[in-house]
């Protein structure tokens, strides 16, 4: 408590083993940081405290510099060499909690202090991940022009950046992403495209964006069910009408036609590539640098891989 109202003067009069943690594993810098008591902090570090104390969390006090901007504490915190490498347990660093916040300066600051760029998280999310969650398209651009990430990337469940940004909902960048030529017809590990997650979002706007783009909506993901049978299911009508009415017009039926074998793989119907096949319909090159047979090698369809090479 005294660490946490700034009362320097406590310190000063009582002998205090200042690498004392609570049941928590909070020290008392993580206490002093978190309502910025600066007296506090600065005896802290003059007295040598360790600053790469974790909590139970695995968290340092530059954490909470992190996570809230402080850059002033930041300094002072690496100036005593706090770690800015440490992994919490789910696997973050101080800079992706910044990148979560679009906080440009705290980035610098990171990386100048030696930050490394290319880890990512226990869920396989990169720093480009976290500038996608932020929400903040000056910041993902800032992102990829200055860190050497694979932006591209998708995380350990296949999810891409277009999956990412359609399911947090944000129109903005979703739009930004299909405008770069994010890929709105690649599946996660649930064979779900990016179109389930914004249904997920409950976000029209986000929905509209992916169907403009030519979303397939009679793929199934591997419950089986379609993006239709998924909104009736979590309860999104407004969104099952408007995939119902689409999916019904010829605006779709022409886009199917543009490249009906991309159309059977995604689909994984066998049966509708052999007829594709048969009408003497080559493979061809999609907008995203992709052939039908590279969509079928993504999702290991061994038999349709074959099937379309021997064609």
């Amino acid at each position: 408590m005294k660490a946490l109202t700034n009362d320097v003067f406590y310190f000063f009069n009582n002998p205090v083993n200042l690498n004392q943690q609570d049941e928590r594993g909070q020290s008392l810098l993580h206490y002093a940081v978190r309502t910025s008591s600066v007296q506090v902090i600065s005896y802290l570090l003059d007295n040598d405290i360790d600053v790469n104390l974790v909590d139970s969390n695995g968290e340092s006090a530059l954490f909470d510099c992190a996570k809230k901007g402080k850059m002033t504490i930041a300094k002072q915190l690496i100036k005593k060499y706090a770690n800015v490498n440490i992994q919490n347990k789910k696997g973050e660093m101080p800079i992706h909690l910044a990148a979560l916040r679009a906080d440009t300066d705290m980035i610098k600051l990171l990386m100048e202090s030696g930050s490394k760029t290319d880890l990512k998280t226990n869920e396989g999310h990169s720093l480009v991940h976290y500038a996608i969650k932020s929400g903040s398209i000056t910041f993902f651009e800032f992102i990829l022009k200055n860190l050497t990430c694979k932006s591209k990337d998708p995380d350990q469940n296949r999810n891409t950046l277009l999956h990412i940004a359609s399911e947090l909902g944000n129109v903005d960048v979703v739009s930004y992403l299909l405008k770069d030529k994010y890929n709105p017809y690649l599946k996660n590990n649930s064979k779900e495209t990016p179109l389930f997650c914004a249904i997920r979002s409950g976000k029209v706007d986000v929905l509209n964006l992916l169907l403009e783009e030519g979303s397939y909506v009679d793929i199934q993901n591997r419950f089986g069910e379609t993006p239709l049978e998924y909104a009736q299911k979590i309860g999104h009508f407004d969104m099952a009408d408007i995939l119902e009415t689409y999916s019904n017009s010829s605006v779709y039926q022409r886009h199917i036609k543009k490249n009906p074998l991309r159309y059977a793989v995604l689909k994984e119907d066998y049966l509708l590539l052999n007829e594709v096949l048969l009408k003497g319909i080559k493979d061809q090159k999609d907008a995203y640098n992709l052939y039908a047979v590279d969509y079928a090698s993504k999702e290991k369809l061994v038999v349709f891989v074959k099937k379309i090479k021997e064609s």
